[in-house]
């Protein structure tokens, strides 16, 4: 059997099982107030009998079905049930029918097919004889209930997961000191297993200093916690370690308690140990390499250097052997061929001469990409002044470094004006020969 309670009032009748109710007033206000009490109880109520065909039900135990009493009326009551769940009906039926009453939960059906979960007493009908009639039942939905005990439950598991699993010590004790649980952070560090734990009768005996609790205790009676203390707690084995203590009053089921939580640092200052040590190693080679690299930078600048003055000694020789090579070609082959060609020679040999020309030509041409065509009329001793000039030498500088006299470097100058087409011109020498070899 089973109900849901409903705040709707209609009325089933209830036929009486005999008719010895006579025809007084009072018995009929009674009946009538009886009546009344049963449709519109909040709790389903219903009546079968005792093969289960349903007799009464009020409107709480019809509705909470998804049905009127009339509908339910005549109806055994199995059509309130699932197939799962008919086991459990009759075997509640048949305790009720050998001791004449039943409490316990009852899973039941809607018309539209949920279940849900009741909590129902029933009990037997008997008339004048003794003899059972009928069964009454009463039925409370209980799914609130049920869901909110799983999420109680649930709640607590997740609470219990996070205490069991946490990687920092928990610890419960009462007012006296008496350990209600601890998590295995709080057991591990002092090498403690739970079955050491229960025969310790008090929390102060894990105080390497027994004193100190004392005065944490007096502390958070005064305030309510002690935050963050750094406190010398007692291994197994009687040797200290240190953790960073917090200590809360809290109430568990209107009885004051102590949470405490603890985290051990011993385990943190050979972190901090271990770190700084790999830091001053990490920081002693960064030094040295630092310094290599500093002595190789060193080192780079002297071949830097070294290297800048070779290049450019290499620059001014290959300058002044490109000079003489053209010089040389200007000043002693050209004249040869020139006198060659005017020397009576056959055609066919003016023609070798002329190749000769064009291959001797063709040869020195990469060093005419550096001087500039004008100075190929210049003398050896002009083009090295030249170069001078350009380089921003003075008259005397120039002397000094051709070991000459400024008179002739003047004169030297003076020709290479002429042979520039600067003689009648203020343009300044230096500059235009820089200009012709850019």
């Amino acid at each position: 059997m089973s109900s849901k309670s409903t705040r709707d009032n209609s009325v089933l009748p209830i036929k009486p099982f005999n008719n010895t109710l006579n025809g007084s007033k009072s018995l009929k206000e009674q009946l009538k107030l009886l009546q009344l009490a049963v449709a519109q109880s909040s709790e389903g109520i219903a009546v079968v009998d005792m093969d289960g065909n349903m007799i009464y039900s009020n409107d709480a135990f019809a509705r909470m079905h998804g049905y009127s009493p009339d509908e339910l009326l005549h109806q055994n009551l199995l059509i309130l049930h699932t197939t799962e769940q008919i086991p459990s009906v009759k075997a509640a039926n048949q305790q009720l029918k050998d001791t004449g009453d039943f409490q316990g939960e009852i899973w039941h059906v809607k018309r539209d097919g949920t279940v849900f979960p009741t909590f129902m007493h029933n009990s037997l009908i008997k008339n004048d004889a003794g003899q059972a009639i009928g069964m009454i039942g009463t039925m409370r939905d209980i799914t609130d209930i049920i869901r909110s005990q799983k999420a109680l439950d649930e709640s607590e598991n997740r609470y219990r997961l996070l205490f069991e699993n946490s990687p920092v010590g928990i610890g419960l004790s009462d007012s006296e000191g008496n350990i209600i649980d601890f998590n295995d952070a709080m057991l591990t560090p002092g090498g403690y297993s739970r079955e050491d734990i229960d025969q310790i009768k008090n929390v102060t005996e894990l105080y390497f200093n027994p004193e100190i609790r004392s005065q944490i205790i007096a502390e958070a009676e005064q305030h309510g916690y002690v935050d963050e203390r750094e406190v010398q707690l007692k291994r197994k084995d009687g040797t200290p370690y240190t953790v960073i203590l917090s200590l809360k009053s809290i109430k568990i089921k209107d009885k004051k308690c102590w949470q405490v939580v603890a985290q051990d640092i011993d385990q943190r200052i050979q972190w901090e140990m271990a770190l700084q040590e790999a830091h001053d190693i990490l920081e002693q080679r960064v030094l040295k390499r630092t310094q290599e690299l500093e002595k190789q930078k060193e080192g780079l600048k002297e071949v830097n250097a070294a290297l800048n003055v070779l290049l450019k000694k290499r620059d001014k020789d290959r300058q002044m052997m490109e000079e003489n090579v053209l010089f040389n070609v200007k000043e002693l082959i050209e004249p040869v061929i020139k006198n060659l060609r005017n020397s009576g020679l056959k055609n066919s040999q003016i023609a070798h001469v002329d190749t000769l020309d064009i291959l001797l030509k063709e040869i020195v041409s990469p060093f005419s990409q550096t001087l500039h065509k004008k100075f190929l009329g210049l003398t050896l001793s002009e083009i090295r002044v030249a170069n001078l000039v350009k380089e921003g030498k003075t008259t005397k500088e120039i002397a000094i470094l051709l070991n000459s006299t400024e008179r002739a470097i003047k004169f030297h100058r003076q020709n290479i004006r002429k042979k520039l087409g600067l003689s009648s011109r203020k343009d300044h020498l230096g500059s235009h020969l820089l200009s012709l070899l850019k």
